[in-house]
């Protein structure tokens, strides 16, 4: 299985988020730049609980996230260990170009 973000994965996020009894709406702002699109917020809210993200997949992260590390305080956030651990991820990761080729580190201006 292989699966990401896409047009067809926002309705399916859309069921399950509904199916675990949150209410969900959006918010669409517009800028007063005409070259910035418009910005999607979606908000599911549950009894106490409010999740906001820029996409159903965010928000559905969010209440997963929050399910599995703990419904109590600051149980959610990342502790040092994680960081360590989520910081290997970007130390480990390989450049590309924008055709998709591999590129080395030290040839990347910033």
């Amino acid at each position: 299985m292989k699966i990401g973000t896409n047009a067809n994965t926002s309705i399916p996020c859309y069921v399950v988020i509904k199916s675990k009894g949150y209410i969900i709406s959006a918010k669409i702002y517009t800028s007063k730049n005409k070259d910035t699109a418009l910005e999607y917020h979606f908000i599911a809210k549950k009894e106490d609980n409010t999740f906001v993200g820029d996409s159903l997949e965010e928000v559905l992260g969010l209440i997963t996230m929050w399910e599995i590390r703990g419904q109590n305080n600051d149980d959610w956030r990342a502790d040092h260990d994680e960081i360590i651990d989520y910081d290997k991820i970007f130390n480990d990761a390989a450049f590309f170009d924008e055709d998709g080729n591999p590129i080395n580190e030290e040839d990347i201006e910033i």
